[in-house]
């Protein structure tokens, strides 16, 4: 019902954060997320111009569109979450599921680092627990990571971020340096974007009496 509100009224992230207010379940975000980005590509290639859209135009009235223009205009680095939980990557399997497991908060994936501090690559939970079934609680973290990173940068628009995610179908990205790759400067998750847009909407100032909007 939600993929065909965001493709009908061409706004897939105010339907994702409408669902998240009612059920607060982390677990609903990216299949709801996969198909509100694909009901709105088909919806845009099909007619390019939103139904309600139309239906203004028709009477002359142009309404800019407030979350578009929010995505496009909030950088990376306004949104994203700095205080990043890692994963050293020389951890064992088992060692790093225990370290996780201990955490006061949980997030569906995590940064592998080396030494240095480095982005390695990224493990979700899942990962470790299948990892665990299959026997391999000995192997290091490192070869047990995902190493073909998808990357966003501090510069980069959120609408960026939004296509990155619906493309690879994943619900978070590690933030980092244009100029060091391998620098981990926080990550950003769909709950970072739906929250960065919620409070840029809510703060905009509302037009004055009697001007067009």
């Amino acid at each position: 019902m939600y993929g065909y509100f965001a493709g009908i009224v061409r706004a897939p992230v105010t339907s994702i954060i409408i669902i998240f207010e009612m059920t607060n379940n982390y677990s609903m975000i990216l299949p709801l997320m996969v198909s509100n980005i694909t009901s709105y590509a088909v919806a845009t290639k099909l007619s390019p111009v939103p139904i309600y859209d139309a239906l203004l135009l028709q009477d002359g009235i142009r309404l800019p569109h407030a979350e578009k223009h929010a995505l496009r205009m909030i950088p990376v680095s306004a949104a994203m979450t700095r205080d990043v939980v890692s994963v050293p990557g020389h951890m064992t399997v088992a060692e790093s599921f225990e370290y996780v497991q201990k955490l006061p908060e949980h997030h569906h994936a995590y940064p592998v680092v080396d030494g240095a501090g480095r982005i390695t690559g990224i493990v979700t939970f899942n990962d470790l627990k299948r990892a665990l079934a299959a026997g391999r609680g000995g192997e290091k973290l490192e070869r047990a990571a995902h190493k073909n990173l998808v990357r966003a940068y501090p510069d980069e628009a959120l609408d960026t971020v939004m296509l990155k995610l619906g493309r690879h179908g994943i619900s978070q990205l590690p933030v980092v340096s244009r100029t060091k790759a391998s620098r981990l400067l926080g990550i950003i998750t769909l709950h970072d974007v739906a929250r960065a847009l919620s409070r840029e909407i809510e703060t905009e100032p509302a037009p004055a009496e009697g001007s067009p909007q």
